[in-house]
């Protein structure tokens, strides 16, 4: 185990606070370590674009975005992807958008949807009954309570869905799209180590990221039946700064 560690977090119900902003004593902590030689990596469900604003503030060193489906490094720059085709993704979302109450479909830079929310002020109004924008899909979101019919859709084009805790949206995308696996793929662009991460998570797809993490930390304020899947919870929720205080007395 090197003394370099790559800290690991997602944002949402993670890092950032109810106000989904970095708290200032968050801030302080992450920077004492980035000074200190240790690897900070975002690892989010969100675009690229989505996420660009706490990028621009903690200034990590990776970003692995939309589940796992790309890794950005420091500058901004897409290192590695793993998206679905444009053939697939078409076909797909024909098939979708019927059985579906909104779907989003991250192409790019770019993220298209049937239903506009003013807490995502750069998405791109799209009609998909008219087609698919050209391109291949980092990611598709779609908000049903027709949990069987979706699940079987995805099964059968051979994609992978992750629910959240809701229950009512549903984030799809190439098999090999996860956050686990965004880490792996890191680690072996970065030469790193499993035994050098340390991570921090609240949700389903976060479990598989924690359990193959030297150290995997779930947020006191995850779902109380994610408890009993890791070994280690924090002491402090998101609001408290729980991922800043974990590592200012682990580290």
């Amino acid at each position: 185990m090197s003394d370099t560690k790559f800290i690991v977090f997602d944002l949402d119900e993670t890092l950032l606070n109810n106000q989904r902003q970095v708290s200032d004593f968050t801030l302080s902590v992450l920077k004492e370590l980035g000074h200190r030689g240790h690897k900070l990596v975002i690892n989010t469900a969100r675009s690229a674009p989505f996420q660009k604003q706490i990028f621009d503030i903690i200034r990590p060193d990776y970003s692995i975005v939309c589940g796992g489906a790309a890794i950005l490094d420091g500058s901004g720059n897409m290192i590695y992807e793993m998206a679905i085709d444009e053939a697939t993704a078409s076909e797909f979302i024909r098939e979708l958008y019927p059985i579906s109450d909104n779907v989003c479909a991250e192409i790019g830079d770019v993220c298209y949807c049937t239903s506009l929310s003013p807490y995502r002020p750069n998405d791109v109004y799209h009609d998909f009954s008219l087609g698919v924008p050209r391109g291949n899909v980092q990611k598709i979101l779609a908000a049903s309570t027709d949990n069987e019919s979706i699940s079987l859709l995805v099964k059968s084009h051979g994609l992978r869905e992750t629910i959240y805790h809701n229950g009512y949206w549903r984030r799809i995308g190439h098999p090999l799209a996860t956050k686990e696996e965004g880490v792996r793929a890191l680690l072996r662009i970065t030469g790193g180590s499993a035994e050098d991460v340390i991570a921090f998570g609240d949700d389903h797809g976060d479990i598989a990221m924690l359990k193959e993490a030297a150290l995997g930390v779930l947020m006191k304020n995850a779902d109380p039946t994610l408890h009993s899947l890791c070994e280690h919870i924090s002491e402090y929720t998101n609001d408290e700064d729980g991922v800043a205080r974990f590592l200012k007395q682990l580290l």
